[in-house]
């Protein structure tokens, strides 16, 4: 991004390979779900059932996710029909992960923009309701 100077500088906390992100213990950049937020109690109540979620403090689920799904499933595929400049990823959580009801199909694809942003994209489907609030931990 620009500063108050026009001089481009990261703003975030970045790795400077792939394999950084890989093995990051942070998960910086990583894409958190199935419900990147705090759910109170540890559960949450789905057509009139409690779902228990597990217990990441003492009162609440800090992400909902597991350690595997800031890795994708599949190899990362760049998507032509954005130029090039697009990079989408793929990973299936199963149903029962981290106490989440349902196979869930999620893809995420990163594009640079010609106005020099990164914009990120995400779609998801599932095979049983259930909650979902994915965000990127940047």
């Amino acid at each position: 991004m620009p500063d108050r100077n026009g001089k481009l500088a990261d703003v975030v906390s970045v790795n400077d390979t792939a394999d950084g992100y890989v093995n990051d213990k942070s998960h910086f950049g990583g894409i958190i779900g199935r419900f990147g937020n705090r759910i109170a109690h540890a559960q949450f109540v789905l057509d009139a059932r409690p779902i228990p979620s597990p217990r990441t403090t003492v009162r609440t689920l800090s992400t909902g996710a597991s350690k595997a799904s800031t890795k994708p499933s599949g190899p990362p595929r760049r998507c032509p029909a954005k130029d090039w400049r697009s990079l989408e990823l793929s990973y299936l959580s199963k149903d029962g992960d981290e106490g989440f009801p349902g196979n869930l199909k999620v893809t995420v694809t990163y594009t640079w923009t010609d106005a020099n942003a990164l914009q990120i994209e995400y779609s998801a489907t599932t095979d049983k309701k259930n909650r979902l609030n994915l965000t990127n931990h940047s």
